[in-house]
């Protein structure tokens, strides 16, 4: 009888124990949570930028505007660390560099605009599109390390190397990549 009661008392510390243990894990766990959280919202912050009052917005970005979107106007525009994000008030959305030279247009969303302005397409890509895709247009359009990559309306992405090579179609399968291996 006296061993049950042993064995009882240990079983029940082991039980006290991990009830607390969790406890503590959970405390630890909410902890995480909230740090996650924090970071979560401090990169989103970050990523969003900080406003940029219509006032203060570069020349370079206004001339932009009015020549190629001359049926809009600026809605906001955001500083972040490395762009200048840019929303029409028709839903455009422009990024641009510090620099102000232009790196993304996309028209998708926009109730003015229903393909980027040819003006900001290089004409080794409208001729390809053109070719290829002749029902198609570009609703979007960002110059990328490795040369530009466009969307078109039927959500096809396109990939063009800094010479307007196609270096993926859009089709699942790179391009370049020989017959043989496709």
């Amino acid at each position: 009888m006296k061993k049950h009661l042993i064995i009882a008392t240990f079983a029940a510390l082991a039980l006290i124990a991990t009830a607390c243990g969790k406890e503590n894990g959970a405390a630890t766990n909410e902890s995480a949570d909230e740090r996650a959280t924090s970071a979560s919202y401090q990169y989103e912050a970050m990523e969003a930028g900080v406003a940029v009052s219509l006032s203060d917005i570069n020349p370079e970005i206004m001339q932009f505007v009015e020549t190629h979107f001359p049926q809009t106007s600026i809605f906001n525009c955001h500083q972040t660390q490395y762009y200048y994000k840019v929303k029409l008030d028709d839903g455009t959305k422009l990024r641009f560099t510090h620099s102000f030279d232009w790196v993304d247009v996309d028209c998708e969303h926009s109730t003015i605009y229903t393909f980027v302005p040819a003006s900001l397409v290089p004409e080794q890509i409208t001729a390809y599109v053109t070719a290829n895709f002749p029902t198609n247009q570009i609703e979007q359009i960002e110059k990328e390390n490795f040369g530009w990559e466009i969307e078109l309306d039927n959500d096809r992405d396109i990939k063009f190397d800094h010479d307007f090579n196609v270096i993926n179609n859009g089709g699942g399968t790179p391009s370049w990549l020989p017959t043989s291996l496709k």
